[in-house]
């Protein structure tokens, strides 16, 4: 839903800044869950009526009036991002948990953002002098990934293509020497179904997790984006 959109709907039916607030949180959480969860049967916000009714839209009213003051709202993208992606990490990587919109709330929700936020920022300060990285950067260094692959395997790689470089240490001595990006590595739904529990590397993958960085992953690796769900695990 685009913001115009969103505003419209705010507007129709009366929302307060809390409220209105809430429901962008909606959108957010609907968006980041099918990222983050690709295969997973999500829930759903009913297509008509007032979306306050809904569960989602409780919870998400809820984190708001819990967190206010606390959470500036240009981080609470970040924040849901970091609860599906703690909430992933600590499966084995063959079962899904419960992709809920309650882990969004409560004081085990609050330590997991802490958490996170402190190791990213920690990590991003190191990494990029405390600035974030412009969204342009990320592109470029993924396109440059991107050449290096089709160049490597003369054309677009497929998933075998890419299972016989995990097998012959290739994709290892890849991101040793960053012919292959890390951001590459820590989004690509390829390389999570190569490595669910995590690649075996001298770098904290989870730092290049964000929001911003997958966006562009699926941007300059579409045709992975959809053909992987078809490919054998």
């Amino acid at each position: 839903m685009d913001n115009t959109a969103f505003q419209e709907v705010a507007l129709y039916y009366g929302m307060d800044p809390d409220q209105a607030m809430a429901y962008q949180l909606c959108l957010i959480w609907l968006e980041t869950s099918r990222k983050v969860f690709p295969d997973y049967k999500h829930y759903r916000m009913p297509k008509k009526g007032d979306p306050r009714k809904s569960m989602l839209f409780k919870y998400c009213y809820k984190l708001v009036r819990e967190t206010k003051g606390l959470i500036p709202d240009e981080e609470y993208q970040l924040y849901i991002w970091a609860q599906l992606v703690i909430i992933k990490a600590i499966t084995d990587g063959k079962e899904h948990p419960l992709v809920d919109p309650q882990i969004l709330v409560g004081e085990k929700a609050w330590v997991r953002w802490r958490v996170y936020k402190k190791k990213f920022d920690q990590k991003k300060k190191v990494l990029e002098g405390g600035s974030v990285v412009p969204s342009s950067k990320l592109k470029e260094e993924l396109e440059r990934t991107k050449a290096f692959l089709f160049k490597h395997f003369q054309g677009q790689p497929t998933f075998e293509d890419m299972r016989a470089a995990m097998d012959n240490k290739n994709l290892l001595r890849w991101a040793a020497d960053k012919r292959v990006s890390p951001y590459y590595l820590a989004n690509s739904q390829i390389i999570y179904k190569l490595f669910p529990d995590g690649m075996d590397i001298n770098v904290d993958l989870d730092v290049y997790r964000t929001p911003e960085a997958l966006v562009a992953y699926e941007d300059v690796f579409a045709y992975e984006v959809t053909s992987v769900s078809s490919e054998p695990a």
